[in-house]
């Protein structure tokens, strides 16, 4: 799927079908010029909590796209104080593997208004989040997950976040399904952001390697970000 170079395109991007192993869905830009820009406080109807949302869908590439999302205006259905770039969400249905995010630029992604915990404060650039298990049957995670060569900037938390919730069920803590796994953050740069570069938080097998974070804890819009 291509972007045209120079344009911008209103989000959100809702990402509903999977690839395969063999052919993963990619998007990507086409021509010269500017990256393309998805952004989605540009879309009908108010601001979407994502530019690019992926949920319970794998083996997807995302490259040279430049993604934006700076909520202004609120949405019924969208709480105020989330917003993310791009948001990979694994709900519990299935594994999910084989994702590519690289020569990305992410940057501008604030709420409409902070959270008052700093600790409950999600938003990020680039987020991966598995919901904890239910039942040791019905355990999931995420995995083959390659995040690289981006750039993220200006956000109100989180640069790259890949946070799997643990479920606390015995028979199940401390196997690698209460884990995301295969995890790699490798030569990316997080810039001016409210809080942390990186998060791998319930990560199994993760390497964080030849990152660049400069300026984390920013003042760059102070009313919105955790500034930490």
């Amino acid at each position: 799927v291509h972007f045209r170079s120079g344009d911008v395109f209103r989000g959100p991007l809702v990402v509903d079908e999977s690839g395969t192993a063999e052919a993963p869905i990619h998007f990507t830009a086409y021509g010269e010029g500017e990256l393309p820009v998805i952004d989605g406080s540009r879309g009908e109807g108010g601001s979407a909590l994502a530019a690019i949302l992926i949920e319970d869908q794998d083996q997807i590439e995302l490259s040279h796209l430049a993604v934006r999302n700076f909520r202004k205006t609120s949405k019924r259905d969208r709480a105020d104080v989330n917003a993310y770039g791009i948001l990979v969400k694994n709900t519990g249905k299935r594994n999910l593997r084989g994702f590519q995010l690289h020569h990305l630029d992410v940057a501008e992604v604030y709420p409409i208004r902070a959270k008052k915990s700093f600790n409950e404060t999600s938003v990020t650039g680039i987020r991966f989040e598995t919901v904890p298990a239910k039942s040791v049957k019905k355990a999931v995670n995420t995995g083959d997950i390659h995040v690289h060569d981006n750039v993220v900037r200006h956000t109100a938390r989180f640069g790259i976040a890949i946070r799997h919730r643990a479920s606390k069920l015995e028979g199940l803590t401390g196997t690698p399904l209460d884990y995301d796994t295969d995890v790699r953050v490798v030569n990316n740069v997080c810039e001016d952001l409210g809080g942390s570069c990186v998060l791998m938080n319930g990560v199994w097998g993760g390497l964080l390697e030849g990152n660049q974070f400069i300026r984390s804890g920013a003042l760059v819009e102070p009313e919105l970000s955790v500034n930490r």
